[in-house]
């Protein structure tokens, strides 16, 4: 009885006779050795192992072995051999336990301590793992740690130490340690590199001791494990181990295949044919032409794989197409596709995608047409990439800007907006996390207490969960776990593939804490959990011998297939950019035969190399945008297949179709619908009205007016933090209404008003005001940073304001934020509502006062002051006059709404002044220099104003006018609806 299992799969063939004459050479590289082995009929499957590198070449082996030996012997059924991965078998041979990666990097931590114990452990795991990694390398290698990690005194000690060394390889020791003698005083990096590598020894040693306490180990303590115990003993395993589709074998997995050469029991099967896989000139062949020589196959398979050196395809066929844009290159293939569809493939299982970019992975899957039925992805998706991994970031920054929010618990209005629109919550609750979100923004919320209406009025437990006050860590860990239950509950497809995986993570991490007896603090608990899920990928599992072939760079060794597209096939990305991330240097690597982007560039050519090697048709795509993130070259093996080999590679591009921008001006016609929205809007009891602002929109812009007003499309609010303009200009106008307010109808003299600026008392009573205006507005509990700057501006705009009113005084204050309403008879057939909100009323020497309180305004504008000069009201409504007489037009407004609602008879205490309102424009920033001069309207301006804004309405109600864009660019600049508009304003 062998050391595993016979598993027995009954294979069911539907393979016809017909079906097996059309079979012709070259065949698949699995499939011939499949055929060599089914045509020996001396050959023992129940006493034989098939090793590969990877499980899917499993499935395509069992697949091809079941067809051939079924056309080889006439038995539809076989009882399948052993097979395994070459991991699983070394795993299973040392007797170890595999360690999780994060105990693993805990317990190296507890290691690392005792030589620098003020090192956190959120940031050692952010470089343990190369720190494993290299210690993987120096295991799998055979490597003697004491040799590789001696501290040199002298380089004289290298003559003796390292004599084994070849003479080149010993240049290279020579050259890293004489880098180091003497090492300068002020040098920081050299001397903290001696600091660590110092260490590094002791450091191995007390980490692999404790694994093997435990009976673990790493992957390449495993292999270290099984390859030093060959000697001790004949290892339980078949009678018959056959190596298929290996091409750089590391050391440990040489000294198996050497023990099992030497016994008789080891056979080796190498895809090594094709003119460019085995040119010497090609690095694809730089490590797995040694490995061919010495373990060599014992069947011979290079007729039915086609192919020997210095042979070629002549059937191959390349196209090479260059697509400027990352996602493009997905639905480039899926034109690809569709092509190959339609001259006649028959099964999409002879179709392969390899990504070596697994970004790409979702927007391929998204592109490949419905009526490819299966499609099976064999390769790790990036959790990084999925809307679940921003979603749980979103969480860890609300309760992270929480603990440091005033009171350490109140949740910060940018982190909870921000998980409010992330897309599980927008599928879980689309309509409560809108409206709370609206209501964070409207109130200006900039932060919200857990006892805050907003959280405490919550009706979706999924909503009342996230923003849950948090706990300890461990309390932390059960909210997410069950944050992850909803979504798996309420999600479907692939994200529960992505809640899956997280919770497994999670879940993971909690135990491992019960385990160690160790508990992180809150922040590190986030960082470490979101540094774990930024390097996870999700496996995509699939049935691998039905439909198109989705998979990564690694997936396709030793498979085959009629046509194969790659995509990013981008000079950095295939092949890799050199990224060596480790604490030994390349001079060392090299030195003692560690891997180094030699042998990286080597495996990757490798790969591609043999991927295409007897595919009929193949497709390479690469991103051809340059910009200052990517240079859009395309890869190196392009130009290699083009110049070193003269291949005739067809080459395209991709651009997407550009259409030519016009300057016609979108408009909307007036259809029964729109009529309807506008008299709802402007004619019936709703509330709505035509306001100075509205009117001004109209002259701007027909089109935004539209848009709107008529359609109600607003931006969206949103929390400010920032004081600009516009929110110093609501703190103003709330504090001088409350300031005037206990005079409503009262006298104000002059002394009062300089009380308030002069006198301590009275400072102190404006500036409360003030302060409590900055908090209301800005809903805030305390005025710092920024906002004391704001406070203070405000502040010296009230005082000025109040000196200038002292100047006036004694005036007679009748009313602030005074709200109109009322209705204008346009013509015999329309009457619309109007409204107007007045900033302030008063009677001051001798007139009824209109005042507009104004912060800004351009220098080309009239001011009011000048309306007595003005020759024609017609251009207070010309848009190509717009910005000059905006202003002027709001306070003709206002006095027209006196007159419509009676306000201008009434005078307070009895006295009068007169029928017609005098109007004031304060411009606050220069009122204390250049004042405000009050103008009175005569009737003759007055019933022109009324007469043009009734044409203007009568247009606004006209069907056959449509609301049209407007011809003016400059009103575009700030146009919140440029992108919905088109409008070009250069």
């Amino acid at each position: 009885m062998s050391m595993f299992t016979i598993v027995k799969i009954l294979f069911f063939l539907t393979m016809t006779e017909n079906s097996v004459k059309k079979m012709r050479y070259p065949l698949e590289f699995l499939r011939a050795v499949a055929r060599v082995f089914s045509e020996d009929m001396s050959f023992d499957f129940e006493k034989a192992l098939f090793v590969f590198p990877n499980r899917r070449s499993i499935k395509f082996f069992q697949k091809y072995l079941g067809e051939e030996f079924a056309r080889a012997r006439g038995i539809r059924t076989l009882f399948s051999p052993d097979t395994t991965t070459i991991s699983d078998l070394f795993l299973k041979l040392s007797g170890l336990k595999d360690i999780d990666p994060i105990e693993a990097q805990y317990i190296l931590y507890k290691c690392y301590i005792r030589f620098y114990p003020d090192e956190s452990f959120e940031d050692f795991l952010s470089w343990s793992g190369m720190l494993i990694n290299d210690f993987n390398d120096i295991d799998k290698y055979l490597i003697d740690p004491e040799q590789i990690f001696t501290n040199i005194k002298d380089l004289r000690q290298l003559d003796g130490s390292f004599s084994y060394l070849s003479e080149a390889q010993l240049k290279a020791v020579r050259t890293f340690w004489r880098d180091f003698f003497p090492i300068d005083d002020d040098n920081f990096k050299k001397k903290n590199f001696k600091s660590l590598w110092e260490i590094l020894l002791p450091l191995y040693r007390e980490f692999n001791g404790r694994l093997d306490e435990m009976g673990a180990g790493y992957e390449g303590r495993i292999y270290r494990h099984v390859a030093e115990s060959l000697g001790n003993g004949d290892p339980d395993i078949h009678d018959s181990v056959i190596f298929v589709g290996f091409n750089a074998p590391c050391l440990c997995e040489e000294a198996l295949m050497k023990y099992l050469k030497s016994s008789g029991r080891g056979d080796f099967y190498w895809d090594y044919f094709g003119d460019m896989v085995a040119d010497p000139r090609n690095r694809a062949s730089l490590i797995i032409r040694n490995y061919a020589e010495k373990f060599p196959s014992q069947k011979d398979i290079s007729v039915l794989c086609g192919f020997g050196p210095g042979t070629g395809n002549a059937e191959e066929k390349y196209t090479c197409v260059a697509v400027p844009s990352g996602v493009g290159q997905a639905f480039v293939t899926k034109r690809i596709l569709e092509d190959l569809k339609k001259e006649g493939m028959e099964n999409p299982i002879k179709t392969a995608v390899v990504l070596p970019d697994e970004k790409l992975l979702m927007p391929l899957l998204l592109s490949i047409p419905p009526d490819f039925g299966t499609v099976n992805v064999t390769m790790g998706y990036p959790l990084k990439g999925t809307s679940l991994y921003s979603f749980m970031n979103a969480l860890y920054a609300l309760r992270r800007d929480a603990a440091r929010s005033p009171g350490g618990k109140s949740f910060y209005h940018a982190s909870a907006t921000a998980l409010l629109d992330q897309e599980y919550v927008k599928k879980m609750e689309p309509e409560e996390s809108s409206s709370i979100k609206a209501r964070i923004n409207r109130e200006n919320k900039i932060y919200i207490n857990p006892e805050d209406g907003i959280i405490t009025g919550l009706k979706s437990d999924f909503l009342k969960m996230l923003f849950r006050p948090a706990g300890d860590v461990k309390a932390i860990e059960l909210w997410q776990i069950e944050i992850l239950r909803q979504l798996d509950g309420g999600l479907s497809g692939r994200d529960r593939e992505f809640v899956y995986q997280y919770y497994k993570c999670v879940s993971r991490l909690a135990n491992l804490q019960e385990k160690l007896g160790f508990r992180f603090g809150m922040k590190s608990y986030f960082r470490i959990i979101s540094r774990i899920t930024s390097r996870l990928t999700v496996p995509f599992r699939g049935e691998p011998l039905k439909g198109l072939q989705v998979m990564g760079e690694l997936e396709t060794r030793a498979l085959d297939f009629d046509n194969i597209i790659i995509l990013s096939v981008n000079e950095g990305t295939f092949p890799k950019e050199r990224s060596d991330q480790s604490v030994i240097p390349y001079a060392l690597r090299f030195a003692f035969g560690l891997p180094t982007y030699e042998f990286k560039d080597s495996v990757s050519a490798y790969h591609f190399y043999r991927s295409i090697c007897r595919a009929k048709k193949v497709f390479l795509l690469y991103d051809a945008r340059s910009d200052d993130m990517q240079t859009g070259e395309e890869s190196r093996y392009i130009k290699q297949l083009k110049y070193q080999y003269k291949l005739p590679v067809r080459q395209l591009s991709a651009a997407a179709a550009v259409l030519p921008q016009t300057e016609s001006l979108i408009s909307i016609s007036k259809t029964g619908e729109v009529m309807e929205r506008l008299e709802k809007q402007f004619t019936g009891t709703g509330g709505g009205g035509f306001s100075a602002t509205a009117v001004n929109t109209y002259i701007s812009c027909p089109l935004k007016f539209c848009l709107e007003y008529v359609y109600g499309l607003r931006e969206a609010e949103e929390v400010t933090e920032n004081v600009d303009g516009s929110i110093l200009g609501n703190i103003f106008h709330e504090s001088m209404k409350n300031l005037y307010e206990p005079w409503e109808g009262k006298t104000v003299a002059s002394e009062d008003l300089l009380s308030l600026v002069k006198g301590a008392e009275g400072r102190a009573s404006l500036k409360n005001i003030v302060n409590g205006c900055v908090k209301k507005v800005l809903n805030i509990k305390k005025i710092e940073g920024k906002y004391l700057i704001a406070a203070r501006i405000a502040l010296k705009y009230v005082e000025d304001t109040l000196e200038y009113d002292a100047t006036l005084a004694p005036f007679l204050y009748v009313e602030g934020e005074k709200k109109l309403c009322a209705c204008l008879r346009v013509n015999q057939a329309l009457s619309v509502n109007m409204k107007a909100f007045i900033d302030r009323i008063d009677l001051a020497g001798g007139i009824k006062r209109l005042v507009d309180y104004k912060l800004g305004g351009a220098a080309n504008r009239v001011d009011v002051e000048a309306l007595a000069k003005l020759g024609s009201v017609p251009d207070f409504f010309d848009s190509s006059k717009f910005d000059k007489y905006r202003e002027v037009l709001q306070l003709f407004f206002y006095v027209l709404m006196t007159e419509l609602t009676g306000l201008e008879d009434s005078v307070p205490g009895g006295n009068s002044y007169g029928r017609k309102p005098g109007i004031v424009l304060y411009r606050i920033r220069r009122i204390r220099d250049t004042g405000a001069v009050p103008v009175v309207p005569d009737d003759e301006m007055l019933a022109a104003f009324r007469d043009e804004l009734c044409k203007l309405i009568s247009e606004i109600f006209d069907p056959g006018v449509p609301f049209s864009g407007c011809s003016e660019k400059g009103h575009c600049i700030y146009c919140q609806f440029r992108d919905l508009c088109k409008r070009r304003e250069s």
